[in-house]
């Protein structure tokens, strides 16, 4: 494919724009696709993996634990399941993502893909491309999020959920790569090692153990959803079924 991995913290407004508009489109797109594809990634399955996981911790983990711990237990009542769903990437990621200028030349990786909730995949892409020097990016969160809503709004629903699927996501990717690190079979040279703090340091922004701009991101997603907007789409949809 032709086209460079940007790291985040280079990417322009615009691009970061063009990725949700991408994003968008494959969500109108994954609507439509009925089809169960196995999420191998759903919270029960996070949830039973950490437990895996856990136990094969070092003593060292225990202060990490007690957060995971509480953190699988509030999810486990405040996750919302009754969410639109469609095909989703899972993993969007910047080096994921393939550009030429201001131009996206390609998403790769649909290893993850699977059926699932929408605003899980643009709770990753948040938390992989809008979380910067230690903080979440309320400019980078919104232009983001203007390209995907350029293609499809999101239902007051899904923003009230928003912060809630920004912690599993979070969650996901700390256990995921605990999991690969302390459990996965080691050969030598190929053993998978990403670094499971990156998500850890968001999770505990997001539960306000610590600074990194979560209260605008908090603002912007409880002023997010504007009705008239959702009214008229849901117009424009009711017209073209």
């Amino acid at each position: 494919q032709e086209g460079k991995v940007l790291a985040p913290a280079r990417m322009k407004p615009s691009q970061l724009e063009t990725i949700g508009h991408a994003l968008g489109d494959l969500h109108v797109i994954g609507k439509a696709y009925k089809k169960g594809i196995d999420n191998r990634f759903s919270f029960e399955r996070i949830a039973d993996l950490y437990l895996t996981v856990r136990n094969r911790l070092p003593n060292y983990f225990r202060k990490i634990c007690r957060t995971l711990d509480d953190e699988v237990e509030y999810l486990t009542r405040y996750l919302e399941g009754k969410l639109p769903k469609g095909v989703i990437h899972g993993d969007i990621f910047s080096d994921n993502l393939l550009f030429r200028g201001e131009k996206m030349t390609a998403m790769l990786d649909f290893d993850a893909a699977c059926r699932g909730k929408f605003i899980f995949d643009i709770a990753t892409a948040v938390n992989a491309l809008c979380f910067v020097d230690g903080a979440y990016s309320l400019d980078r969160f919104r232009y983001l999020l203007s390209g995907y809503e350029s293609v499809r709004t999101l239902s007051l629903a899904e923003w009230d959920a928003f912060p809630n699927e920004l912690r599993f996501s979070s969650l996901r990717f700390t256990v995921t790569r605990l999991h690969d690190f302390f459990l996965s079979p080691v050969d030598g040279k190929n053993r998978v090692d990403k670094d499971f703090r990156e998500f850890f340091e968001r999770l505990r922004v997001l539960r306000r153990e610590r600074e990194g701009g979560m209260e605008p991101l908090l603002m912007a997603m409880a002023t997010g959803y504007d009705y008239r907007k959702y009214q008229k789409v849901k117009a424009t949809e009711r017209r073209q079924a």
